[in-house]
C-alpha cells in the first residue's frame, strides 16, 4: 500500500467548500490532493473557519470526499489524526485519507529464515516462516482507473519434506527442525543437516558441539541428551564427554568436532584358527597386533625342535560375541576363519591333523600352508607379505629374492640375500651377504656378527664386527665396523656419509669432485675400559670422603691428635685408605697401558685411497681430524704415535 508521504505529487486538486458554503465563507475548508498513481488521497490545504463558522468534522470530511467523487471510505485512523492535528495546530498535509486498491502481483510461496544458521538448531526449533502464495488480482484507483498486475501466472505453493529433517506446522506456518543440526534455508527449501552422525554398525554417535544455538541460547548436556532421544537412541549420553566439549567450545569460541556422545557395544569378532608352537607357545603364525588385527609381517621365529617332539597344535576358529547398537538392537559377530596347515618334510600329523610331531632335529618352518623341519630356512622368493618377517634361532637363512621395504630377517647363523635389501632390517650372528645392493632411502639396518658384503650401498646403515666389503659404490652411508671397510673390486667409490672402522679402510676414490662432505675414521673399541674407569671413579670419591674426615696430614700426625679411645678405629680407616690408594694407582697404570696399546693400534689402522681423495673429505683418528682442501692422489693416512697427528703418505 502507498505511504502517507506529503511528497506525493498531486494529480488532481480541488477546493470543496464545507457544509455547502462558498469559498471565503465562515466554515472550515479543505483542499484534497490525489497522488499520480491514483491510489492515495490526502489534504493538501486546510483553511480554518472564520468566527462563527463550522469546524471540520469526520462527517464533513466524508461528505466532502463524496462530493469529490471518492466512493471508498476514509481511514478512521487518518481522520483521528487530522482532527487531532487541527486541535493541536499541527499540519494536516501528508496524511493519506483514502487508498485505492493496488493490483496484486502473483507470488509463489516462500520461506523466510529465522535465527543464525551458522549455529545449531535443536528438535522443535523454528528455522523458517512460510509465506503463503498470493493470487493475482486487478486493482482500481480512486479516480476509477483499472490496474492490471504485470504477473498473472498462477502462484505456486511449496512443500516441506520431512526427509529434509524439518516439518511444517500449519497452525502458524512455522518450519521446525526435527533433529539437532545446522539449518540451511533458501526461499524454496529448508534443510537441517544433522550434527549427530553414527558409524557404520551404529555403535557410536559422534557430534559437532557449539556453545550456543541459532537463537543465542546456551547449548547444554540436557539438550544434547534430548536430541539423542529424538533419534530413538537408547544408550545414555556420555555426560563427561559432552561437558568437556561444551567447556572448550565456550572457552575457545570454536566448534568441537567428533565428540562421542553415546556408545553401544561393538561385536567381538571370532578368533581365527591359529597354530600354537608348543616349544615356544608365544610364537604364532600371524601375531596379534594392537586392536586385535593379525600382523602378517610378523609370523614369529623359527625355533628348533628335537626328533620325536610334539611341537605344534592347530586350533580351530572361535565364535565371536554378539554386540548391541545404539538402539539396543543385537549385532551379529563374525566367526573366525580356519587356518589350513598340512605336514611337510620332517613332520607327522597326529589327531586328524591337529597335532604335529618332529621326525628329525631341525628348525620349524611354515611356508604357505606347509609345516616343515629343516636345517636352514630358504625363502624361495622375496621376504614380503607372502613370507612375513623371518626369524630363526638355529641355522642360517637364504633369500632367493629380495628383502622388501619394512620387513625383517633375523638369523642365528648367516643371511644370504640373492638380490637386494630395500629399507629393511637384516641381523645375523654370522655374515650378511647381499648379491645385489643395499638401498635404504626409508631407513633400515644391516647388523652382522661377522662380515657384510654387497655390490653397492646407498643410504645404508651397516654395523659389523667383521669387514664390510662393497664392490662398487658406497653413497651417503653410515657404517661402523670393528674390521675393515673395503671398496676396491669395482668402481670402489666412497662419497658422502660417515664410515668408522677399527682396522682400516681402503677404496679407489674417496669423496667427490663436487666437495660432498664425507667423514671416514678409525675407532678402536675398548669395552673393558669403561668398567675400569667406573671403578677408578668410585675409589676416588671414597678417598675424598676419607680425606674429608681424617685430613691429609701424615698418618702419624693424624694418630697423635686422635683421642686414645678412637685411635684403633682411625688406624683401621688409615690402613683401608692405603689399600684403596694402591688399587687406584694400579688402575691408572692399566689405563695408561691400554692407551699406549690403542695408540699403536691406531698407527696400524690406515686409510688407503688408490686413486684420489677429494676436498671435503674429513679423516678422524685418535681424536685428531684432517680435512682435505685439495685433491690428494694415491695416498695413505695414518696416526703417528710420536707426533700424535694424522700423517699423509704415498701408496
Amino acid at each position: 500500500m502507498a505511504s502517507e508521504d506529503s511528497r506525493d505529487k498531486p494529480q488532481t486538486c480541488a477546493d470543496i467548500p464545507e457544509g455547502g458554503g462558498s469559498p471565503g465563507g465562515p466554515d472550515a475548508q479543505v483542499r484534497f490532493c490525489l497522488s499520480e498513481d491514483g491510489l492515495k488521497l490526502g489534504i493538501s490545504r486546510y483553511t480554518p473557519p472564520a468566527p462563527g463558522g463550522a469546524p471540520l468534522t469526520r462527517e464533513r470530511i466524508r461528505e466532502s470526499l463524496a462530493r469529490a467523487g471518492v466512493s471508498q471510505p476514509p481511514s478512521e485512523t487518518a481522520l483521528d489524526k487530522i482532527l487531532r492535528n487541527i486541535a493541536e495546530d499541527k499540519p494536516v498535509t501528508g496524511i493519506t485519507l483514502v487508498r485505492g486498491k493496488p493490483a496484486v502481483e502473483s507470488r509463489d510461496a516462500f520461506l523466510e529464515p529465522m535465527g543464525d544458521h551458522a549455529r545449531p538448531v535443536f528438535p522443535g526449533d523454528i528455522v523458517a516462516l512460510k509465506h503463503a502464495p498470493e493470487k493475482p488480482e486487478d486493482g482500481l484507483t480512486l479516480d476509477g482507473r483499472a490496474l492490471t498486475p504485470a504477473n498473472r501466472a498462477p502462484a505456486k505453493d511449496l512443500e516441506v519434506p520431512r526427509a529434509d529433517n524439518v516439518a511444517l506446522n500449519p497452525a502458524d506456518d512455522t518450519v521446525r527442525a526435527q533433529v539437532y543440526g545446522l539449518a540451511e534455508v533458501s526461499p524454496q527449501r529448508a534443510v537441517v543437516r544433522p550434527l549427530i552422525t553414527l558409524n557404520e554398525n551404529k555403535t557410536e554417535a559422534r557430534a559437532v558441539i557449539m556453545a550456543t544455538d541459532s537463537l543465542d541460547r546456551p547449548v547444554t548436556a540436557e539438550r544434547l541428551a534430548r536430541a539423542l532421544k529424538v533419534l530413538r537412541i537408547s544408550r545414555p549420553l556420555l555426560r563427561e564427554n559432552a561437558e568437556q566439549a561444551l567447556a572448550l567450545a565456550r572457552e575457545t569460541g570454536q566448534p568441537q568436532q567428533d565428540v562421542v556422545l553415546a556408545l553401544g557395544a561393538p561385536p567381538k569378532p571370532g578368533k581365527d584358527g591359529w597354530l600354537e608352537l608348543l616349544i615356544r607357545s608365544r610364537d604364532l603364525v600371524g601375531t596379534e597386533a594392537q586392536g586385535g588385527r593379525l600382523d602378517y609381517r610378523e609370523r614369529g621365529s623359527h625355533p628348533s625342535v628335537e626328533k620325536g617332539r610334539q611341537f605344534a597344535r592347530l586350533h580351530p576358529p572361535a565364535s565371536g560375541e554378539e554386540g548391541l547398537d545404539l538402539f539396543d538392537q543385537p549385532i551379529a559377530a563374525s566367526s573366525g576363519q580356519p587356518l589350513e596347515i598340512t605336514a611337510g618334510e620332517g613332520v607327522t600329523a597326529l589327531e586328524g591333523g591337529a597335532l604335529f610331531q618332529a621326525e628329525v632335529d631341525g628348525m620349524v618352518v611354515v611356508q604357505g600352508q606347509v609345516l616343515s623341519i629343516t636345517d636352514s630356512v630358504m625363502v624361495p622368493g622375496d621376504v614380503s607379505l607372502s613370507s612375513g618377517n623371518i626369524r630363526v634361532d638355529k641355522g642360517s637363512v637364504e633369500v632367493q629374492g629380495s628383502v622388501r621395504d619394512g620387513f625383517e630377517v633375523h638369523s642365528a647363523g648367516h643371511v644370504v640375500v640373492r638380490e637386494v635389501v630395500e629399507s629393511a632390517r637384516v641381523e645375523a650372528k654370522g655374515n650378511v651377504e647381499v648379491g645385489g645392493g643395499i638401498l635404504m632411502s626409508k631407513g633400515g639396518l644391516i647388523r652382522a656378527g661377522g662380515h657384510v658384503t654387497a655390490q653397492f650401498a646407498t643410504n645404508a646403515r651397516i654395523q659389523a664386527e667383521g669387514d664390510v666389503v662393497i664392490g662398487n659404490e658406497i653413497t651417503h652411508c653410515t657404517i661402523r665396523t670393528q674390521g675393515q671397510i673395503l671398496a676396491v673390486k669395482g668402481k670402489g667409490i666412497i662419497q658422502g656419509g660417515t664410515l668408522v672402522c677399527g682396522k682400516g679402510l681402503e677404496c679407489n676414490e674417496l669423496g667427490s669432485p663436487l666437495g660432498v662432505a664425507t667423514v671416514v675414521g678409525v675407532s678402536i673399541q675398548a669395552d673393558g675400559d669403561q668398567a675400569v674407569l667406573e671403578e677408578r671413579g668410585a675409589i676416588k670419591k671414597e678417598l675424598e670422603r676419607i680425606d674429608a674426615s681424617l685430613g691429609c696430614a701424615d698418618p702419624r700426625v693424624i694418630l697423635e691428635r686422635t683421642p686414645p679411645e678412637k685411635r684403633e678405629a682411625v688406624l683401621r680407616l688409615l690402613r683401608y685408605r692405603m689399600k684403596r690408594w694402591e688399587r687406584f694407582r694400579e688402575i691408572t697404570q692399566i689405563l695408561a697401558e691400554a692407551l699406549r696399546k690403542r695408540r699403536q693400534e691406531f698407527a696400524l689402522a690406515k686409510i688407503r685411497v688408490r686413486r684420489v681423495a677429494h676436498p671435503g673429505v674429513s679423516i678422524k683418528i685418535a681424536g685428531r681430524t684432517l680435512t682435505l682442501t685439495a685433491p690428494v692422489e694415491r695416498s695413505s693416512f695414518h696416526y703417528d704415535d710420536q707426533t700424535r697427528e694424522i700423517v699423509v703418505g704415498n701408496l
